[in-house]
């Protein structure tokens, strides 16, 4: 006789390849509690998602400034990591030395976090300083 689907998850021996155990909101709810205890893979989740909502806030911000070249960038990679670097170690109050280092953590999603960043800014920038014609205001 098959079994439903219900039954079959629940007749599966729990998985010991390292994947969450959280659920996702529960990740998230953690991710504004002091003290608590990590596993590797839910703190880079939430780093991750952390760090992407940081990128936007970059982009709108350095876009709204009106920076442009290496200024605007080199000012999203030091903001960034001294962010992400001051939630996780003050914030959060984890020893980063426990996960491999800070970078260890922050390589998880920090090429895709610099493509959103880089999008929000090209908008931004847009929209603010440049005519839809085409004309620089």
């Amino acid at each position: 006789m098959p079994l439903t689907r219900r039954a079959a998850a629940e007749a599966k021996p729990a998985s010991t390849s390292g994947s969450s155990t959280l659920p996702t909101a529960s990740k998230f709810k953690r991710a504004f509690q002091r003290g608590q205890e990590w596993e590797k893979d839910d703190l880079q989740t939430v780093l991750f998602w952390a760090l992407n909502a940081l990128s936007c806030v970059l982009g709108v911000a350095c876009g709204a400034l009106g920076l442009t070249g290496y200024f605007g960038f080199l000012t999203y990679i030091v903001t960034s990591f001294v962010g992400i670097s001051y939630y996780c170690t003050h914030l959060l109050d984890v020893d980063t030395d426990e996960f491999g280092g800070k970078s260890e953590l922050l390589q998880e999603g920090y090429m895709s976090s610099t493509g959103l960043f880089l999008f929000t800014w090209t908008i931004t920038y847009t929209f603010v300083y440049v005519d839809l014609l085409g004309y620089v205001v």
